[in-house]
Formats: C-alpha cells, sequence, structure tokens
C-alpha cells in the first residue's frame, strides 16, 4: 500500500469515527499536497540525462560486444560479459554509496537510488550470459546454471536496493530456475512443475502481504501471474488447471480483505473468471447458450454489487 493510500485510508477511519469531518479531511489533504514541493526542473532534466546516458552506454556496450563477438574465442566472450557485470555491479555501488546498500525495506525513491537499482538489475542479465558462455556446448541441462546465477544475482541486488526492476528479476529468475531445476536436473513431470510454480506464486503473495517484497502491488502481480501459469502448466487435466486457479483467486480475495489493493481484487475476479469460462466451455462442449449464461451472471452480480457501492457511498 503506497504512503498516498495510508494516509487516505486513516483518514477515511477518522472520518468515520467521528473524529474528523469531511470538510476537515479534505483540508488535511490540500495541505499535505501544498506540502510536497514539487521537484526542481534541474534535477527533472538530470534525471532524464541519466537514464538516457545509462541507456546509451548499455547501447554502446552491446554494440561494441556485437561488432567483436564474432571474433572472440569462449573465453574472450567470457571475460567480455564478466567485465561488463563487474562495470555495473560497480558503478552502482558508487552511484548508491556503499552505506546506503542493505539498509532500505522500502522501494527506493531517489533517483539516484533508482538508477543504481536498475543497474543491479541489468547485472543479472549480463552475469547470465556469462555463466551461459561457459556452459555452452554442454548438456542440455546446464543451462539451469546460467538462470539459478542470474537468480542469485538479482536477489543480491533486489536486497541491496529494493526496486521495481530488482523485483521484477528476481520473480522472474527465481521461477525460471526452480522450474528449470526440477524439470531438466530431477527431470519432474510437468504436473510436478506446475505445482512447484503455482507454490511460487502464493509465496510471493505472501512475502507481499507482510512487506517482503516491494513494491507490493508489483509481488502480487508477479504472484498472481506466476500462479496462473503453473496452474496452467499442470495441464494434467483441465479440472486440475480449474481447481488451482479458483484457488489462486480465492488467495487474492483472502488477501484483498486485509489488504486493500486494486491488483489483489483485479487478480481474483481475473481468475474466477478464467476458471468458471474454461470449466463451462469444457462441461457443455463450447455451448452458445452457456457463454450467455456466464454473461448474464456477471451482469447480475456486478449490478447487485454496483447498486450496494452506490448506497454505502451515498
Amino acid at each position: 500500500m503506497s504512503d498516498d493510500q495510508t494516509v487516505g485510508a486513516a483518514l477515511g477511519r477518522l472520518v468515520d469515527d467521528g473524529v474528523l469531518t469531511a470538510e476537515q479531511r479534505d483540508a488535511v489533504v490540500a495541505a499535505l499536497e501544498q506540502q510536497r514541493a514539487r521537484p526542481p526542473a534541474g534535477r527533472v532534466l538530470a534525471e532524464i540525462a541519466a537514464y538516457a546516458g545509462a541507456g546509451l552506454l548499455l547501447g554502446g556496450i552491446v554494440l561494441l560486444m556485437d561488432s567483436a563477438w564474432g571474433r572472440l574465442d569462449r573465453l574472450g566472450q567470457a571475460l567480455a560479459l564478466a567485465f561488463v557485470t563487474a562495470l555495473l555491479v560497480v558503478a552502482g555501488v558508487v552511484l548508491a554509496g556503499p552505506k546506503q546498500l542493505f539498509t532500505e525495506r522500502r522501494p527506493v525513491r531517489t533517483t539516484r537510488m533508482r538508477l543504481a537499482a536498475a543497474l543491479f538489475a541489468l547485472a543479472t542479465l549480463s552475469s547470465a550470459g556469462f555463466v551461459a558462455v561457459l556452459q555452452a556446448d554442454t548438456d542440455d541441462g546446464n543451462w539451469v546454471w546460467a538462470v539459478l546465477v542470474a537468480a542469485v544475482v538479482a536477489v543480491a541486488g533486489y536486497r541491496a536496493l529494493p526496486s521495481l526492476l530488482g523485483l521484477v528479476a528476481v520473480v522472474g529468475f527465481g521461477t525460471w530456475a526452480v522450474g528449470g531445476m526440477l524439470e531438466s536436473w530431477a527431470h519432474a513431470p510437468d504436473f510436478v512443475v506446475g505445482i512447484a510454480v503455482l507454490a511460487m506464486g502464493g509465496m510471493w503473495l505472501a512475502l507481499s502481504r507482510i512487506g517482503l517484497a516491494v513494491p507490493s502491488w508489483a509481488g502480487y502481480a508477479g504472484g498472481i501471474v506466476i500462479g496462473v501459469i503453473g496452474a496452467e502448466f499442470a495441464d494434467r487435466n483441465w479440472l486440475w488447471v480449474v481447481a488451482m486457479v479458483l484457488l489462486m483467486g480465492a488467495a487474492c480475495f483472502a488477501l484483498y480483505v486485509t489488504d486493500r489493493s486494486p491488483v489483489l481484487v483485479l487478480g481474483g475476479g481475473f481468475c474466477v473468471a478464467a476458471a468458471v469460462t474454461r470449466a463451462v466451455w469444457h462441461w457443455t462442449d463450447h455451448s452458445t447458450g452457456a457463454a450467455a449464461v456466464i454473461v448474464l451472471i456477471g451482469a447480475v452480480l456486478l449490478g447487485i454489487a454496483g447498486m450496494r457501492l452506490v448506497r454505502d457511498h451515498s
């Protein structure tokens, strides 16, 4: 939940309890908005220039490596990727300041910190490439090492400076690594891999709720997406898929009771809609009448809920 949402919810409770009137709440909100000074134009331009410079630096490195890649042997390619990884990490540490690392529990806010976190996230890609080059021409399952190393680097970068890009890297590479280890190393069937990925989706929902995955909305979104992918991957029987997607939807609605994040209610609604639609399609053999019934039920539920919300608001 963001600061604005937290303040708004707290003020809303005070109004409901009769401590503040609606006019007093609006006055407090207006005072808070006036207190937040807009950043100077020079700082905004500096932020734009910093991100543009980082993008150009990365693009130049990619072009330079592309032009010389074919002339390098495997050792040279590995050293080049190791150099890029080290450069990104060192630049991120210098930009953020060593004393600022591993001290934040909330997403970084300053331009300098966000840029450093972006460099750490990019280091996950180059580290994966480094291991992939070393593992070239080996067994097919050894690609998992590249993903596993990238996941470890992503976790380290995210712990150093929590950020949206860092969280995306951790969720993506972490899920890929778990699925890869089960499939390529343990030779687990697709159903088991899907269950494991679904469990990881639930784990990210829980970590986001207790504040260990921030920003929480991104953690919720990642958990929902991963959970649905896991359910679809475990496609041994369509009933299993429907049950697991419904389970993910129920988890979203249960969390929404304690954390009014719109991602949770939207994700829960999507999961329920996807599961019910799939079940009806299978049960009725793609019947048009069944589709019309679903539309009617959805319209009735939406109308009843909408009238209740309007009445409560008034």
